[in-house]
């Protein structure tokens, strides 16, 4: 009777977080053939190699994209993800519906005025009020929804500065591992056993928390994240509230 195939965790581990790289044997960039610290498999630890290969190392496009198994528009949209987002950006993105909210920048605006006027404001009257002024009908929910993406865009410019702190983290585990010096490698375990994206999930994690003999890098300053309490987020949270307070009521 036949063994079972063995199992290999890591692998496992990146095709949970989505970035299991389904073609590893294309590469043949020196840095993938020569270092157990760079592994193939890893899609995000790839995508960033691989446009490290032309921006720090000035090595062709067309060079690279053939040491790296990619066409060029994979080459170039991952030059993009990374100019824009960092680091994160190489991350796999969520699957979902996109820009498709009723609620408008001037709805926005119109209830943001129309609850700073009438503090007391019930989320039904707001909504009320909202199909009088622009003939749409929203629900509560679809005003969450709404709130949720302006959220995401307030976060932005936290993901951004975050983003060259996790870069900068990378480039000095890189650096140590080139080096060979262990003891100067935080984080390089469970890179090793789970991948770049459960890295930078663990890089907020406490001291110690990835098993390794050195703790983690220590937690990016709150003193970097930009001031996200926005008036869209204040009424938001006070619609929340009203939506209990009503259903409690009920």
């Amino acid at each position: 009777m036949a063994k079972p195939p063995k199992r290999d965790p890591k692998r496992e581990a990146l095709a949970r977080d989505g970035a299991l790289n389904p073609h590893p044997e294309a590469i043949h960039d020196a840095l993938f053939t020569g270092n157990p610290f760079f592994d193939a498999k890893d899609l995000v630890q790839v995508r960033y190699e691989m446009v490290r290969r032309h921006r720090v190392d000035g090595v062709a496009i067309s060079e690279v994209s053939t040491n790296f198994g990619v066409s060029r528009p994979t080459f170039y949209k991952a030059l993009r993800a990374l100019q824009k987002a960092g680091l994160p950006g190489l991350l796999p993105s969520q699957r979902g519906p996109k820009d498709g909210h009723k609620i408008s920048a001037e709805v926005v605006a119109f209830v943001v005025a129309l609850k700073a006027a009438r503090p007391k404001l019930t989320t039904s009257q707001c909504l009320e009020e909202i199909e009088a002024r622009f003939g749409i009908k929203v629900s509560s929910a679809e005003l969450g929804a709404r709130a949720g993406a302006q959220k995401k865009t307030n976060q932005s410019a936290l993901t951004n500065a975050a983003a060259s702190k996790v870069a900068d983290a990378y480039e000095s585990l890189r650096a140590a591992a080139l080096c060979a010096e262990p003891a100067a490698c935080p984080g390089l375990g469970i890179l090793r056993r789970q991948g770049m994206a459960a890295w930078m999930r663990a890089l907020e994690r406490p001291p110690h928390s990835d098993g390794d003999r050195h703790p983690m890098i220590a937690r990016l300053p709150a003193s970097d994240a930009p001031q996200q309490s926005t008036e869209l987020t204040r009424l938001i949270a006070s619609i929340i509230v009203s939506v209990g307070t009503e259903h409690a009521h009920a």
